[in-house]
């Protein structure tokens, strides 16, 4: 049967087979894929507001996403699948989460420095 261009289906290899495995195998990837991606754009923000540069990480993310999704479906290289869209948005969010904890232990690390050296 053919295939058709645009892809709604959820299917991030929770069901048996190797199917399914290569699905799972292929959906982490697809995540992982926008982990630099999320770090690089919560890094480049000017402001550092917390909750404020999650929240452009997670649009930026989703709208690059989108954007590349599009693209394939206009140029028929690719398919455009939901399931894309939502993993490259949560690989950016978790590269964003990890720019953010490195962000603050590095804080933390700079005001006990000065603690130490004041004493």
């Amino acid at each position: 049967g053919s295939r058709s261009l645009i892809s709604t289906d959820l299917n991030f290899g929770s069901m048996g087979g190797f199917l399914s495995e290569q699905q799972l195998v292929y959906s982490f990837l697809n995540c992982m894929l926008f982990v630099p991606w999320g770090f690089l754009v919560y890094f480049n923000r000017r402001e550092k507001s917390g909750l404020r540069d999650i929240t452009m990480v997670i649009l930026t993310s989703f709208l690059t996403s989108v954007f590349i999704e599009t693209a394939q479906l206009i140029t028929k290289t690719g398919f455009f699948e939901l399931t894309d869209i939502i993993l490259n948005t949560a690989g950016g969010l978790i590269g964003g989460l990890l720019a953010l904890l490195i962000r603050h232990i590095s804080i933390s690390n700079r005001k006990r420095n000065m603690t130490d050296v004041r004493e």
